[in-house]
């Protein structure tokens, strides 16, 4: 079980209150290096950092990095809670697109 990071913890909480119908699928931290996914029906949802972290939305057997639909997010890139908060709200709109 992961334990203790921050932002994976962050990103659950984000999911549960904002994106209910997303199960985890699984969880990983080593040292400054962390991934989780999220899966509902036919999108898989990656979330990995470190220093740095980026999103990617896998759906129609198809991956595409959130960079890909809203360009802004490159501007959030730097892991830190108000940037992850970002891309999560951008992703929400997109997930909600796909819907």
């Amino acid at each position: 079980m992961v334990k203790g990071n921050k932002y994976i913890e962050y990103i659950k909480e984000y999911f549960r209150k904002n994106l209910p119908s997303y199960s985890l699928e699984k969880q990983n931290s080593h040292g400054p290096f962390w991934h989780i996914e999220y899966i509902n029906e036919e999108v898989l949802v990656t979330i990995s950092g470190d220093i740095g972290f980026q999103v990617t939305v896998d759906f129609f057997g198809s991956k595409y990095p959130l960079w890909q639909y809203d360009y802004s997010v490159n501007e959030k890139a730097k892991t830190k809670i108000e940037n992850i908060e970002y891309q999560l709200s951008s992703l929400k709109k997109l997930l909600s697109e796909l819907e």
